[in-house]
């Protein structure tokens, strides 16, 4: 992420889809660049943590990470499906 990037923890989509539907909204009228991402994290109720991402460029280019620290990404480009898998 660059300087002009911002993330936040953003809730689960499972249990707090209306909030984070707020926070979407909100965020887009301070950043031109807006998406939510999930991570899988066992230890949570849902199984899942949820990150807002923001950015004051208008091209952020969100789906696709610029450095693989560690990992296989596999872009599934026609379904506009995008998977991560950590190998360690």
């Amino acid at each position: 992420m660059t300087i002009n990037g911002h993330a936040l923890i953003a809730e689960s989509i499972w249990i707090c889809l209306d909030l984070i539907k707020h926070m979407v909204a909100f965020s887009r009228d301070l950043f031109p660049s807006v998406s939510y991402a999930y991570a899988l994290t066992p230890t949570y109720p849902t199984g899942t943590i949820g990150f807002l991402i923001c950015s004051l460029d208008e091209v952020s280019g969100f789906p696709c990470p610029l450095i693989h620290v560690i990992g296989v990404c596999v872009a599934f480009v026609e379904a506009k499906i995008v998977y991560f898998l950590s190998i360690y």
